[in-house]
């Protein structure tokens, strides 16, 4: 977090960067998706002509590279990122126009691919300036959850934009106007789409150490030659190329192949937003908790699903729809996960100093290369392919889309073993997670988690806490030991107790320092919760502490330790005390030790 910004002032900016976004979504949402599909399949795009589009956009993130590079030698951001962002907003106008410039169908495409290939180029050109910028603005201790939380607003308003979307276009469609409406929409979300921008001049920009001499091949190798990061970048790259292979001809087979309509086809989509929507809070705590590699490998592991049901969802659109809004619900859900670890690692663990160059090359080499190179190779086959392999079999009608979604299957389910070599030395093993998580409460662990994380009043918060404490489930500890630092020591107390109660290890060193806090009757529950850990380090750490605890805490310190060590750490305890040199700590732990013996521990 920006140093000078105090938690208040921070919570009122990030709701104006999570307004923002949603904005900026329903800008994309305005020109992408269905509606964009259509138009150009009016306008007699090809398959090949979907691969180049979706191949020269993700070339285009080789505009990143210069933009982290940029971004290391400049030390303010904001206004040169709102000058890029509102010229390749109002750029796509030139999609719209295409229709009037041009009288022959392959000019007004390669006009088309031309303009979206420039909007991508400046888009990425942005990218890791914001990134920078957004980094240095949210704290690190809690950033999965703020981006989580911002990720499910920007989910919630994207269904609504996406049900207008779907409405409005449909009512030009049916009228046989999809050239008008798709420039309707389109005009709308790019107004959105600058206000958006605009709406960031007043978010703060702290402070940006630019890093001036730096050569440009040392920044865009150092990731490479990054041993803890390199596994993560390699990830990325077969998890794009796996991903792309099939995902930019979902909405195409469904219009051409299927023939279901564009607002049925956007429809289907919008249940991937509600599915963000309702699992970004989940996975943003579950990070916080557990880490990013868990996340990543459960992930991994769902998404082989999309493919597979395209494949084998049969071709009736009264059975086909229902099931694709499914699944289109349980990708989002999937998608929420990813994106929030994946984001995660490329900002917690990427050095301060290069971060723009790390997610430059990051993105370029992931998404741009191997994420650009998948589909021009899909959108080149899928007529060959579907010439010479065109299968009737019952209902079905298998073509070239279903050999590269096949493809796309057997790719993405390889994707799942490759997150062994993920580096994250503190995460924790994926089963933990889905273990913890298939308990009866864990939904109820969530909502609290998120009343003592956002609630202002400090009672509430204190209630979160004990409610915590009492459903002793591991996936709270995260939330309750950064409680441990609120300002209200009812709250403080609170989620000392409550670690204690759920006796995670992982609390020991949390539990520890709050040994340490002020108020007399939190040292006194980290005492006894760390008694309840009943571990060699609780037992280190409260005969460390013992001198300083106030007398409540010392006494209840000193009862666990006898407690739990018996007669040996009893004849320690009376050791220290002959060898102390201070007078009245010898008496107060020769005193506690005799009390306690004389009621029996």
């Amino acid at each position: 977090m920006a140093p000078s910004l105090t938690p208040a002032q921070f919570r009122r900016h990030w709701r104006v960067v999570t307004f923002a976004g949603m904005l900026g979504m329903t800008y994309f949402m305005c020109i992408t998706g269905a509606p964009l599909t259509k138009y150009l399949v009016d306008l007699q795009a090809t398959p090949f002509d979907f691969g180049v589009i979706s191949s020269l956009s993700a070339v285009a993130l080789v505009f990143q590279i210069i933009s982290g590079m940029w971004t290391n030698r400049i030390r303010r951001r904001k206004v040169p990122w709102i000058v890029l962002c509102v010229v390749q907003r109002l750029i796509f106008i030139g999609v719209l126009i295409a229709p009037t410039l041009f009288g022959v169908d392959r000019a007004r495409l390669v006009w088309i691919i031309f303009v979206m290939s420039l909007n991508s180029a400046l888009m990425n050109l942005s990218t890791p300036i914001w990134f920078s910028w957004m980094t240095d603005l949210v704290p690190h201790e809690s950033l999965n959850i703020h981006w989580a939380i911002r990720q499910r607003f920007i989910s919630a308003g994207t269904i609504v934009a996406q049900v207008v979307v779907a409405l409005v276009f449909n009512h030009f469609e049916t009228h046989g106007q999809v050239v008008r409406g798709f420039s309707v929409i389109a005009i709308a979300g790019i107004v959105l789409g600058v206000t958006d921008i605009l709406l960031f001049s007043s978010v703060p920009e702290p402070p940006h150490e630019g890093v001036p001499g730096v050569r440009l091949w040392a920044s865009i190798v150092e990731p490479l030659q990054d041993l803890e990061f390199r596994p993560y970048l390699f990830f990325r790259a077969y998890w794009n190329f796996a991903l792309f292979v099939s995902a930019p001809f979902f909405a195409v087979y469904l219009i051409k192949e299927l023939q279901l309509s564009t607002m049925t086809v956007q429809l289907v989509f919008l249940t991937s937003s509600l599915g963000m929507a309702m699992a970004s809070g989940v996975w943003g705590m579950l990070c916080d908790t557990y880490g990013h590699r868990p996340a990543i490998r459960i992930a991994s592991l769902l998404k082989p699903l999309v493919p597979l049901t395209y494949i084998v969802v049969p071709p009736i659109a009264a059975v086909a729809v229902p099931l694709l809004a499914l699944l289109s619900f349980v990708d989002g859900m999937t998608n929420a996960g990813m994106q929030i670890a994946t984001q995660g690692v490329m900002l917690k663990n990427t050095p301060r100093r290069n971060r723009a160059m790390y997610i430059a090359t990051t993105n370029f080499l992931a998404m741009g290369i191997a994420g650009g190179l998948a589909p021009f190779i899909s959108g080149a086959l899928i007529d060959p392919l579907t010439s010479v392999f065109s299968v009737h079999v019952g209902l079905y009608h298998f073509t070239g889309y279903h050999i590269i979604f096949f493809i796309s299957l057997i790719l993405r389910a390889g994707a799942f073993p490759l997150t062994r070599f993920l580096r994250e030395p503190d995460s924790q093993p994926a089963r933990r997670v889905i273990s913890h998580f298939q308990r009866s409460d864990s939904l109820r662990v969530v909502r609290e988690v998120g009343r003592l994380r956002d609630k202002d009043e400090p009672r509430d918060r204190m209630r979160a806490a004990l409610q915590l404490g009492k459903q002793q489930n591991p996936m709270a500890v995260y939330e309750l030991t950064r409680a441990l630092d609120d300002a209200s020591p009812r709250v403080r107390s609170a989620a000392a107790d409550a670690l204690g109660r759920i006796g995670d290890p992982e609390a020991y060193e949390a539990l520890s320092h709050a040994l340490e806090d002020s108020d007399s009757v939190v040292q006194f529950r980290a005492a006894r919760s760390l008694g309840r850990l009943n571990s060699e380090q609780s037992t280190m750490a409260l005969t460390e502490h013992l001198p300083s605890l106030d007398e409540k805490a010392f006494v209840e310190a000193v009862r666990v330790l006898v407690r739990d060590g018996g007669a040996e750490m009893t004849a320690q305890l009376q050791q220290l005390a002959e060898a102390e040199e201070d007078d009245a700590f010898r008496e107060r732990l020769r005193k506690a030790i005799v009390d306690i013996g004389a009621k029996g521990r």
